[in-house]
């Protein structure tokens, strides 16, 4: 789990969609904005991965670790908010995490 000062509050998403950047990947959308202070995350999968929440939060937790094990390595100062596609149903963890990193370092946001 995240760290408290690395998630993403609501009342920042609006700010995020209004003026961030985005990126694709093929199972990853990434939207990002520079902010002073601790780089935040959020994490939304859509009902089209699965309309079951159960598997939604599988999906969640996954990214999660994924973003906490490269937390040291992402620059600090934006926040930041990865979106699923519903491709992400057929991968394991090692290829989301090769395909989050790679979607990071296309958006310039590793160290």
């Amino acid at each position: 789990m995240l760290p408290k000062s690395n998630r993403l509050q609501t009342k920042d998403i609006g700010l995020l969609f209004k003026k961030g950047q985005s990126l694709h990947s093929p199972l990853f959308s990434l939207r990002f904005l520079y902010k002073k202070g601790e780089s935040r995350f959020t994490i939304i999968v859509p009902n089209k991965v699965s309309k079951k929440a159960n598997i939604r939060n599988l999906f969640k937790r996954r990214v999660r670790n994924i973003i906490y094990k490269n937390l040291k390595n992402i620059k600090t100062g934006y926040y930041i908010a990865v979106f699923l596609k519903p491709e992400v149903r057929d991968k394991k963890s090692n290829e989301l995490e090769s395909d989050i990193i790679g979607l990071f370092k296309k958006a310039n946001l590793l160290n």
